[in-house]
């Protein structure tokens, strides 16, 4: 017997997947950006968030959720020509 519940069909759909996994890439940016101790720079979180909206499905992927999250943060320091302490970079990179 086949289920009619929307919520079942809505689950599956590749839309409610994006978003999933964008929900989970944003919070494993803003966990990245607190043990990288650089989430005090407002503007560097900002663009960091707004890069991680515009990651596709296949994307998140290819290079998963951390990867990204790096990217995201290294563009945005180059972008608001921020430069890293030496403990910063080091935390970055761990």
């Amino acid at each position: 017997m086949k289920n009619n519940n929307p919520k079942d069909s809505a689950a599956s759909s590749p839309q409610s997947v994006h978003e999933a996994a964008m929900r989970f890439l944003k919070e494993a940016l803003t966990r990245c950006l607190q043990m990288i101790k650089i989430s005090h720079y407002k503007k560097l979180s900002e663009r960091a968030l707004q890069y991680i909206g515009n990651a596709s499905s296949d994307q998140i992927k290819t290079y998963g959720n951390w990867i990204l999250c790096l990217d995201a943060i290294a563009d945005s320091c180059l972008a608001n020509k921020q430069i890293l302490s030496q403990s910063e970079t080091y935390d970055f990179l761990l």
